[in-house]
């Protein structure tokens, strides 16, 4: 880089004392257009050139060269003012992009050197990054084949390349081999092992088989074998009826489709046992389903066709259902079903797989009855229903008072022994020191009847016989309780008045598995009538009998 030191072309009084022609030249004003100066002392030169100094440093502080030291910054360069060129190095080009210049390399080197990995007169091989020194990475694959490829070029492809590779593979194909291709045809011949599969349809060519070491045609034997079944063999075909001789199969038979028996004769299916005696006749129908307890499983449906009802002709007129009930055992019962409209099934009456029916309770299974009917009934001839009823006496006097000792009348006390017991229908009960103990939900019809007698007191007395109950964990007295009239009393005066009462009570209650049912006695001698009074168990005879019936098995005010 250049710097012209003069930097203005008039000099101003200058002395010029160094020419021959001239002996003391004095200039005022002097404009040089070409000047030689042979000697200028460095005063004369630092007169003619004031500010240079200043000039120079400022020029020191420029940078000449970009250095890896120093990045490139544009606030760096300018334009040069002699027009010399301002050289960077490679290396700092290299400290400004990244580049490796390692060896000397330039941008257009390293371009002609990935340039020439492709290489054009062969195939596509793999090539790497450590076979040009560039690390272990691979990066390309180049190209390695007998026929070289130019600019639009198929060789490749048509002339020795795949095409000629993939004819040859398919020439090998050959008639020793049992496959023969000619064109797009592919023929079978010979010995084959394994299995032929095929997507689509085999035309133009007879398809064999070997059986036997005779290659036979296929579509031969099956002609042979529909023709050849005949009664002998159990089994005759005739256009597209099937005959069976059963008596000449000896193994189970197995239809894979519906089986359809169309005949005019009256039984058209009659299935009987072939010895005379000692022998079962059965047909089992078997659904096969999981965890289903609405489908119908197994079913016979009855049909009848009437060709005179155009577009209804074939209508249902009922059906034996078969329905699994508890799909974790795998058990359940029958429906026995109606169409009212021919068409839609409607469960007249059921059997659960306990043998109970329910008739008119759709194809709900109940085992609470024998048989349950729900809706209108009208019976009619001799009809029996045996009741449930319990009747029990007590002994008249054996008493237990209500410290739990044999005590006096009165004041809660409880006849303890029952002397008679008569029954009808099943037992619902049992009974215990004059307890009744049920042993079935009910809903109860319970009378109670008493003959109280004076027997060694001759005054006045009123006698009072209630019931205790225990149902669900509680105990009521029903004494003196309006909503149950489970009580009773009566009033005795002295002997020669009348030593005798009577009195009786009943109602209905409904009362669960469990519940107990216990005689209680409270009695008054004096004129409170607060009922808390005692006599000795000798001054009383108590005659009392409670018959209980069990009418209904649900409670019927719910």
């Amino acid at each position: 880089m250049s710097k012209t030191l003069f930097n203005q072309n008039t000099f101003q009084s200058k002395n010029v004392t160094n020419s021959d022609d001239v002996s003391d030249l004095k200039v005022d004003t002097f404009k040089a257009i070409n000047l030689t100066a042979t000697n200028i002392i460095n005063a004369e030169l630092q007169a003619a050139t004031s500010g240079v100094a200043s000039n120079a440093a400022a020029l020191a502080n420029k940078q000449d060269k970009l250095t890896a030291s120093n990045l490139l910054n544009p606030n760096f360069i300018s334009a040069d003012n002699d027009g010399g060129a301002v050289i960077i190095t490679t290396g700092e080009f290299g400290a400004l992009t990244g580049f490796d210049n390692t060896g000397g390399a330039t941008i257009q080197g390293e371009i002609d050197k990935k340039a020439q990995l492709y290489d054009v007169s062969a195939p596509l091989v793999k090539t790497t990054r450590s076979v040009i020194g560039l690390g272990e990475n691979p990066i390309l694959l180049t190209v390695n084949n007998t026929s070289s490829i130019t600019d639009g070029g198929t060789d490749l492809i048509t002339s020795g390349g795949v095409f000629t590779g993939l004819a040859t593979k398919q020439a090998t194909l050959s008639t020793g081999d049992g496959i023969d291709i000619t064109g797009t045809t592919i023929s079978f011949d010979g010995v084959m092992s394994g299995s032929i599969v095929t997507s689509g349809t085999i035309t133009g060519a007879t398809l064999n088989y070997v059986s036997s070491g005779v290659v036979t045609s296929v579509q031969t034997e099956i002609e042979s074998k529909q023709d050849t079944l005949t009664e002998g063999a159990g089994v005759d075909i005739t256009s597209n009826t099937i005959s069976l001789d059963l008596s000449t199969l000896t193994a189970t038979q197995t239809l894979p489709t519906a089986l359809e028996i169309v005949s005019n004769t009256n039984t058209q299916l009659l299935i009987t046992a072939s010895s005379a005696n000692s022998n079962d006749a059965r047909m089992i129908l078997r659904g096969k389903r999981n965890g289903s307890t609405t489908s119908n499983n197994a079913e016979i449906r009855f049909e009848n066709y009437d060709q005179d009802n155009v577009g209804t002709e074939e209508k249902s007129l009922g059906s034996i259902v078969g329905r699994v009930s508890d799909a974790v055992n795998n058990y359940g019962g029958l429906l026995f079903n109606n169409y009212a409209d021919g068409a839609t099934q409607t469960t007249a009456m059921n059997m659960s797989s306990n043998g109970n029916f329910n008739l008119g309770g759709g194809d709900t299974f109940q085992n609470t009855y024998k048989f349950k009917v729900t809706g209108d009934s009208k019976l009619i001839g001799n009809n029996f229903i045996q009741p449930q009823l319990r009747h029990f006496g007590y002994d008249k006097d054996l008493i237990l008072g209500a410290s739990g000792s044999i005590a006096n009348w009165g004041n809660g006390s409880t006849q303890i022994s029952i002397v008679s017991d008569r029954r009808v229908g099943d037992s619902f009960c049992s009974t215990s020191a004059g307890t009744i103990t049920l042993t079935a939900n009910g809903y109860y019809r319970i009378r109670v009847s008493a003959q109280t007698q004076s027997d060694g007191y001759n005054d006045r007395v009123s006698f009072m016989n209630y019931l205790r109950i225990v149902t669900g964990g509680t105990t009521t007295d029903y004494d003196e309780q309006q909503n149950y009239n489970f009580f009773g009393w009566n009033y005795i005066r002295n002997n020669s008045d009348g030593g005798h009462g009577s009195v009786s009570f009943e109602d209905f209650i409904y009362l669960t598995s469990g519940s107990t049912i216990q005689p209680r006695q409270k009695l008054e001698t004096t004129s409170d009538r607060n009922f808390n009074n005692t006599l000795p168990n000798a001054n009383i005879d108590n005659y009392l009998n409670i018959t209980i019936e069990r009418v209904y098995d649900e409670d019927p005010e719910v």
